[in-house]
């Protein structure tokens, strides 16, 4: 009997998942069986079982619609399901999967090098200004005059170099791992906050463990990498934001879900912390935020993980775990039921 895979995903989001993600996973998935694709452009979370019959599906990379109880019960020799479910819960009904014995493979982390990447470009930025000196010369609001001394430094707030730095993570999960890993480079002194991460974790990542309220207090930059889940709803709440040293830089790279952006924006506004953010608790960001046009803001949209390298480390990473599981392997990205219970409340 032919091993039958289907792909759910929306073609029409080339711009998320560019160009070279959907071929790839395609190609890679080919040799397991017949590759069946569900287009699901402008109807992005319909459940799967009103779209198509699942009676012969054996397996789903799940990019797009959602795979319900009723889809679990309607598909007999389902198998194995993949995607990325770091924020998407919505999209699985993980306890019909469970009771199933279906694995889930999630590729999430596929991203983790590229939002660290943009974690750590965050930083550097902010010691230097350099979007606010980027935006004078592009303007001309520089008047062609340039500033001698210190003048990448402002001295209300950290500043200059990285290197030795007191940088507090929040979160040392595949993102938090992987801005230590940059951060070793400088080097940095460097803290963790992760109460699910056991702390062979730590060592290896060569980074300090320290509670929540020391690090926010202790830490000249904080970097926020942790995932929007029930677990880290309200983490950094007003009192803890007020924690912050005056004149430290905030970064927030994952969501800004667990955050108290009202409390943030206070700060901000007051000059009391350097923000820089990729991630907001509204988005787009509305054009008279306040947060806006501001010298102690650097500001990317939502851009962290949206190039072609994550994704298609995420494709490769799908390819392999279904390879692996049609072989009787082991599987490398399989979701843990007790990341399923953080990601779920329950």
């Amino acid at each position: 009997m032919e091993t039958n895979i289907l792909i759910s995903c929306s073609t029409g989001t080339a711009s998320e998942w560019g160009e070279t993600f959907l071929p790839r996973l395609r190609t890679g998935l080919a040799p397991l069986g017949d590759i069946r694709l569900l287009d699901l452009t402008g109807q992005e979370n319909a459940v799967l079982s009103q779209i198509l019959p699942l009676a012969d599906v054996d397996a789903i990379a799940l990019y797009a619609g959602r795979l319900t109880a009723d889809c679990v019960a309607a598909a007999p020799r389902l198998r194995l399901v993949g995607g990325i479910f770091d924020n998407r819960a919505y999209r699985v009904d993980y306890r019909s999967l469970q009771a199933r014995g279906v694995p889930l493979v999630d590729t999430t982390r596929g991203w983790a090098q590229s939002v660290a990447e943009t974690g750590l470009s965050l930083m550097l930025a902010c010691l230097r200004q350099s979007a606010w000196w980027h935006t004078l010369l592009a303007t001309g609001a520089d008047g062609g005059r340039w500033p001698g001394g210190q003048f990448s430094d402002n001295p209300a707030f950290v500043n200059g170099e990285l290197a030795g730095k007191r940088v507090g993570l929040v979160g040392l999960g595949a993102i938090g791992r992987a801005l230590a890993r940059l951060l070793s480079a400088f080097p940095t002194r460097t803290f963790a906050y992760d109460p699910f991460v056991p702390d062979e974790v730590f060592a290896a990542a060569s980074v300090e463990q320290m509670a929540l309220d020391e690090l926010l207090s202790s830490s000249q930059l904080v970097a926020v990498c942790v995932p929007p889940n029930p677990s880290s709803k309200g983490l950094l709440d007003a009192r803890r934001v007020q924690l912050l040293p005056r004149g430290s830089i905030l970064v927030l790279i994952t969501r800004a879900f667990p955050v108290d952006m009202a409390a943030v924006r206070q700060r901000v506004l007051a000059n009391e912390i350097y923000l820089g953010a990729d991630v907001f608790d509204v988005e787009p960001l509305p054009a008279d935020d306040l947060l806006r046009g501001r010298a102690n803001v650097v500001h990317y949209p939502h851009i962290a993980g949206r190039n072609q390298d994550a994704r298609n480390r995420m494709a490769e990473l799908l390819v392999a775990d279904f390879q692996r599981f049609f072989a009787g392997q082991p599987l490398e990205c399989v979701l843990r039921p007790d990341v399923v219970a953080l990601n779920t409340g329950g």
